[in-house]
């Protein structure tokens, strides 16, 4: 790993510190669901529909998206709530899984479907 997990570079910054009881899956591979037992506790908690965002839109959150379809989860990936180093590198991430492994939506059009749930 090129930020070795104890690191300082890799502090998670104030507003996306976890509350106090939140699951934390510490993430050594470029997906989140290689190497982790995250499928493992998704599946035990029922879940089968994953709403991602993070950074970097063209490896960690590629990767994650791609096992996760493989697996069978229901991936909705929100677009503008995702970064990469160049915009083209993060349209074509998207491009390429829109509507075959995952619904790319909105941070708004998210919340919109979430309201209605």
């Amino acid at each position: 790993m090129i930020v070795p997990p104890q690191s300082e570079d890799n502090e998670l910054i104030d507003e996306v510190k976890p509350l106090p009881g939140e699951l934390i899956v510490t993430k050594t591979n470029g997906g989140a669901l290689s190497g982790t037992n995250l499928d493992f506790i998704l599946r035990n908690m029922d879940i089968d529909s994953l709403i991602l965002v993070g950074f970097l839109t063209d490896q960690c959150v590629l990767a994650t998206s791609l096992h996760a379809a493989d697996l069978g989860y229901d991936v909705l990936l929100v677009e503008d709530a995702c970064t990469t180093r160049y915009k083209s590198l993060h349209d074509a991430a998207l491009q390429a899984q829109k509507d075959v492994c995952a619904k790319i939506k909105t941070t708004d059009e998210v919340v919109s479907i979430l309201e209605k749930l």
